[in-house]
């Protein structure tokens, strides 16, 4: 007959079978606190990344308003551009964009002197030679509304004594109404400025009364 005989027992059998089945328990729950802790400490590291992120958040490197930086403003970036040897502003030889006179202005100021500085003697707008220019360029002074009344007659046929009335123009619908550019301003204003119903009413009222 063969004989049958148990396998040979590895080093960490051995080890494991002389450790009392209690100490094997207690590693075991050992090692899974461990674990468990290795994660919780993985998310409060995670927390402590994302609240620090947070705090350095400025009006320069988020979407928050300047008025939340309070007393820690970040300081201003300076400019990466080189330093040059130049003088600030427009350079010689480039053209320059400014406002130039027209030949028919809507308005024309005469002014004369009052007096000559060497005698005294009184000067006229007559005495005048010569004279220079200036330009000013600026929004007409606001008005009243122009009120425009459109009145429809009634003609009678001399032929048949049929009375027939003109026919209104088509925008003019009520009695009393605004126009349409005071409509288009209106709604420039109101929908694509989006300035507010009770101030545009104030605007309208001082400007055009």
């Amino acid at each position: 007959m063969t004989s049958v005989t148990d396998p040979p027992l590895s080093d960490t059998d051995l080890v494991t079978s002389a450790i009392p089945t209690a100490v094997v328990e207690e590693i075991a729950r050992l090692r899974a606190e461990n674990a468990a802790l290795r994660e919780t400490n993985a998310v409060l590291v995670a927390r402590i990344a994302e609240l620090e992120r947070r705090l350095g958040l400025n009006s320069g490197n988020s979407g928050k308003p300047p008025s939340s930086d309070g007393l820690k403003k970040p300081p201003r970036t300076m400019s990466v551009r080189e330093s040059s040897d130049k003088k600030p502003g427009g350079q010689p030889g480039h053209p320059g964009e400014t406002l130039r006179q027209v030949a028919n202005p809507d308005v024309i100021l005469k002014h004369y002197p009052d007096n000559c500085p060497n005698c005294g003697s009184t000067l006229t707008p007559d005495m005048a030679t010569t004279y220079g220019a200036r330009q000013v360029f600026d929004l007409p002074e606001p008005q009243p509304l122009v009120v425009t009344e459109h009145r429809a007659y009634t003609c009678c046929c001399d032929q048949c004594g049929e009375a027939t009335r003109a026919a209104f123009p088509a925008e003019v619908t009520a009695p009393v109404q605004y126009g349409a550019r005071v409509a288009a301003f209106v709604v420039y204003l109101l929908n694509y400025q989006f300035i507010p119903e009770d101030r545009l009413a104030d605007l309208l009222a001082d400007l055009f009364g």
